[in-house]
């Protein structure tokens, strides 16, 4: 589903890079989760932190939250709003700190970059296989 209205959203400017993965465990646990990490130009200027200010939320184009509303509700499931790139940062340097090289030492900038584009490629093999 998420695919799909990335697309439109790239399309209108509302989104310039996403980021989709799933993290599940055998057999399915209450903590599975899907990441949907939006690259969204009215929050590129916020601060490095995690949580998100309610003044940047409140930034996020409507199209987009009531997208996200509407989905979780139906499917009986909520959603947090974060900064992605904080949470690279704060994993990048745990990752350190204990002396571990996080993604091959890559940059916060490329380790969003070769996300988006796994994220990219997924869908237009997914895209692929739905056309036949």
């Amino acid at each position: 589903m998420f695919r799909h209205k990335i697309r439109e959203w790239k399309e209108v400017g509302l989104v310039s890079r996403a980021v989709l993965t799933y993290h599940y465990g055998i057999p399915s646990v209450s903590s599975d989760s899907l990441y949907v990490c939006l690259e969204l130009p009215v929050v590129a200027g916020a601060a490095a932190k995690a949580e998100l200010s309610q003044e940047i939320i409140g930034k996020i184009p409507s199209q987009i939250v009531e997208y996200f509303d509407r989905v979780c509700q139906e499917n009986r499931m909520g959603y947090t709003v974060s900064n992605y790139r904080a949470e690279i940062e704060r994993g990048k340097r745990s990752s350190e700190q204990r002396g571990e090289s996080y993604y091959d030492g890559a940059p916060v900038e490329e380790i969003a970059r070769f996300a988006s584009l796994g994220t990219e490629i997924a869908a237009e093999v997914l895209d692929l296989l739905e056309t036949g």
